[in-house]
């Protein structure tokens, strides 16, 4: 078949979000007569908002390391294999979010996740759900949507508080935006695999418009340290069916004997679900091999765990052929790339399916440095197509299921549309998430088009190689290939704190920097002094930067005197060290002066996000402050710096966001000292056991 790296999927444009009023409820349940007074008047009762207690039951076992024979939960991460599981009620904020084409269980106190989503029509669950009850065994058990931050792959266990806000959008939107912070992880088991010590900060914001049946999930990691680090984020959506059984013989070593045991039927699986994945190339864990998607072996797509790397069609999902259910995710393939799918057959745990999204493409690449302050992002959608074949193509305004020269779809929006092939109309009707559009076309070329504008236009069949063992990779795919496992000098610096079972972390930056004794690689020892600064290894950190004298070295030898209480001028540093010069130009009284050295900073690193909050403060750009308020809705030192300046109701949207958000409160206190007074202070490390000063 053809290969080409550039699809022909035409994207819709994002509606913009912006805020116009924000709202959370003190009791349990909003009462419905409030609605029209806390939303835009045109969409009053266009997406309703209701704030319950509900009580699920939390399954859970004894913890310890990998294969640990007794309980040790400081020092590991796993559920002990045979061991009774204990189930508890625990009662927790969900925020159900419903506009009569969705109904989505937002839950706070559950690591941000999306608990539950469904058609309040058709009752067709959007992912797994198990009802009331939740397991607690590192990530997985639960159904709907969960980030997988700071460790690569379900990071973020069942019950990680948030902080959160509603949002209420002049549009008719609303957004339940959620902030974490991870530094009260601080057992030795948080630096091991699942660990979820960072001193980053993670934001979740989920958003219903009032017209689509389609779930934005934005997630967004912010950096509050002087210090590059890796953009790497996941998130991860479950879809787990019940799993058909049929009875194999095998050989019990112990005994000798033929026995009989349940496994899961793998022919029956293909009779009732499908697997939806249109990539092109795809890696395995590593990676250490690359191959066409699907495998030349597995060409239905049980059974693997494959990352691709060339999926330019942003779509993935689980097809249920007996009820013509599709249940997709799409994702920009330019900004929010990952593209991982996991099938597995699991017995008591069922069939399960999931798809993983992220900025990146593998979980093992830790992905590139990005510059002190600056945030990184990614957002998937999430919704069903129901009533149509399987899915071959679609994106967040509509869903086209093709055979040939037949062809459904099904819009996220109601509203008439045309349907074109090359031109011609082939199909026109009432479209939304619930009126199939059926018809015929030349099977090459088809468009969807509302009020003049194309929700979706696509040539068939999709340009993909043929799953063949001898199909050839394009150079193009060998080299991006090549790029994800040949990691650079600075890939300590790159890797989060937590370790990958052997696999080297910024812990380990202490080892190599005893290897360095000359100043023959500079890079490299300022790669690994950084990084050392950052795990508290100040002395080593301290002795290679005076080693390898320069700017990047005084900008090191900067930090380390602004930890002991100095002033600092950071000596030859660029102006990565502007906004710490700002800073201090605070402290002395010199407001207008630290103006000029945060604009400096910004210039060459302008999405620097506590850089642009300062500069709002310092310059009482009201404005400024509410736009950077839009931008993340989820930051509590977003509010505070509207709180600062004056802005109604800002102080009881930043209490929203740090309440329940174990160690927010203190990284708030400690950014209104920076700003306020300037007086910085590092961010908490990693030290279990060391009592906080």
């Amino acid at each position: 078949m053809k290969h080409a790296l550039v699809p022909s999927l035409h994207w819709s444009t994002d509606r913009p979000q912006s805020a116009m009023h924000s709202h959370r409820p003190i009791l349990p349940l909003l009462p419905a007569l409030l609605l029209p007074f806390l939303a835009h008047p045109a969409f009053a009762d266009a997406v309703s908002v209701k704030v319950e207690k509900v009580t699920f039951q939390i399954a859970t076992k004894p913890e310890g390391p990998r294969g640990a024979p007794a309980p040790d939960p400081d020092n590991g991460n796993y559920a002990l294999r045979n061991s009774q599981e204990t189930v508890t009620p625990d009662t927790v904020e969900v925020i159900k979010l419903n506009n009569g084409l969705v109904e989505a269980w937002v839950c706070p106190a559950y690591g941000a996740r999306v608990l539950r989503a469904f058609d309040p029509k058709t009752k067709a669950e959007y992912f797994y759900w198990g009802g009331d009850r939740n397991e607690d065994y590192i990530g997985w058990g639960t159904g709907g949507v969960e980030p997988s931050y700071p460790f690569f792959e379900h990071g973020v266990r069942l019950r990680q508080p948030a902080g959160y806000r509603i949002v209420k959008h002049a549009n008719g939107a609303v957004t339940v935006a959620m902030d974490m912070r991870f530094t009260q992880h601080q057992k030795p088991r948080d630096k091991e695999r699942y660990g979820r010590f960072t001193e980053e900060s993670l934001n979740v914001m989920v958003t219903l418009e009032p017209d689509s049946s389609v779930i934005a999930w934005r997630q967004r990691r912010e950096n509050p340290t002087p210090l590059p680090r890796s953009d790497r984020q996941w998130n991860c959506a479950t879809y787990t069916q019940p799993l058909p059984t049929k009875e194999e013989d095998f050989l019990n070593k112990k005994t000798q004997q033929t026995e009989k045991r349940k496994v899961g039927d793998q022919t029956v699986v293909e009779s009732k679900y499908r697997v939806i994945y249109p990539a092109r190339w795809v890696v395995n864990h590593g990676p250490t091999e690359v191959h066409t998607s699907p495998h030349w072996t597995s060409l239905t797509n049980w059974k693997v765990s494959h990352f691709a790397i060339d999926a330019p069609y942003g779509l993935i999902g689980l097809y249920t052929i007996d009820r013509k259910l599709n249940q997709l995710r799409i994702n920009d393939p330019k900004s929010s790339p990952g593209a991982k799918l996991y099938t597995g057959f699991h017995g008591g745990e069922g069939l399960v399916v999931e798809i993983w999204g992220g900025q990146g493409y593998v979980f093992e690449d830790p992905n590139k440095l990005i510059p002190a302050y600056a945030p990184s992002e990614f957002t998937n959608h999430f919704y069903n197509a129901e009533g149509i074949g399987e899915v071959t193509a679609a994106n967040t305004e509509a869903a086209v299921s093709v055979n040939g020269t037949a062809f459904e779809l099904v819009t996220t929006r109601p509203g008439p549309v045309r349907v074109t092939s090359n031109g011609k109309e082939v199909a026109s009707g009432e479209g939304g998430p619930r009126n199939p559009i059926r018809g015929t076309f030349d099977g090459k070329q088809l468009a969807v088009i509302r009020d003049g504008k194309t929700l979706l236009a696509q040539t068939f069949p999709l340009e993909r190689p043929a799953p063949l063992k001898e199909t050839p990779v394009p150079p193009e795919i060998q080299a991006k290939f090549e790029s994800l496992r040949t990691f650079k000098p600075s890939k300590a610096e790159m890797e989060q704190v937590m370790q990958n079972e052997g696999v080297a972390s910024a812990l380990g930056a202490t080892a190599e920097a005893a290897k360095i004794t000359d100043a023959s690689n500079p890079d490299y020892a300022l790669s690994i002094a950084r990084t050392c600064y950052r795990i508290g290894a100040l002395a080593e950190a301290e002795r290679l930067a005076k080693l390898c004298p320069g700017p990047q070295a005084d900008f090191l030898l900067g930090l380390l005197a602004l930890e002991k209480g100095e002033t600092t001028d950071f000596g030859k540093a660029g102006v990565e060290a502007d906004y710490l010069r700002a800073v201090q130009k605070i402290r002395a009284k010199q407001p207008a002066e630290a103006l000029q050295r945060v604009e400096a900073h910004l210039k060459s690193n302008p999405t620097a996000w506590r850089p642009r909050l300062a500069r709002a403060f310092w310059a009482k750009d009201l404005q400024g402050a509410k736009a950077l308020a839009d931008e993340n809705p989820g930051s509590p030192e977003a509010q505070l710096v509207l709180e600062l300046l004056g802005e109604t109701g800002a102080a009881k949207e930043k209490a929203t966001l740090l309440a329940n958000n174990p160690e927010a409160p203190e990284q708030v206190e400690a950014f209104r000292k920076e700003i306020v007074e300037g007086i910085w202070t590092p961010a908490k490390r990693f030290a279990p056991g060391v009592a906080r000063n």
